[in-house]
């Protein structure tokens, strides 16, 4: 894993094996290019992990654990690891823009009183196509009204 990094992405992957390249390439192809990956397998048996190894890129990590413990505790795994400014959230099934960590880096930068930063989503259906955007709430109150049933927040904005 790399020291370093401005970015750490986490993200956390169970049996993705059809559609965790299309999200790492996603990761590759990021205009700003300061970022580790760290990918963390958590049981898969689907070969998830041997799609992984396919990337030569030293900025990503595979961990692989062989006990399915679930989406927050691997997130925490993450967390516990990064050493870098920032962290990003991405799962195996998402694809980010080009242009994403850049914007979100350059936002969060430029807005020092901001500690999280998110965007809307575009919605495919089982084919692959496009179904329509969605957007999270904007501003502080807006997203904290309802903190019992989370934050309507997509992970991968």
């Amino acid at each position: 894993m790399k020291q370093h990094a401005l970015v750490t992405i986490g993200m956390p992957v169970y049996n993705c094996r059809n559609a965790v390249a299309e999200a790492i390439a996603s990761i590759l192809n990021q205009t700003l290019e300061d970022w580790e990956l760290v990918v963390l397998d958590d049981g898969s048996n689907d070969g998830t992990a041997d799609v992984v190894r396919k990337f030569a890129d030293s900025r990503i990590c595979l961990v692989r654990q062989e006990t399915n413990r679930g989406l927050p505790a691997r997130l925490n795994e993450i967390v516990q690891r990064s050493n870098s400014t920032f962290f990003a959230r991405m799962d195996g099934d998402d694809i980010a823009y080009p242009d994403r960590l850049m914007r979100q880096v350059t936002y969060l930068r430029d807005h020092p009183d901001v500690d999280l930063v998110a965007g809307a989503i575009v919605v495919f259906d089982y084919d692959g196509e496009a179904i329509g955007v969605r957007r999270g709430p904007e501003g502080h109150n807006r997203i904290c009204c309802r903190p019992a049933s989370g934050f309507p927040m997509a992970h991968p904005t």
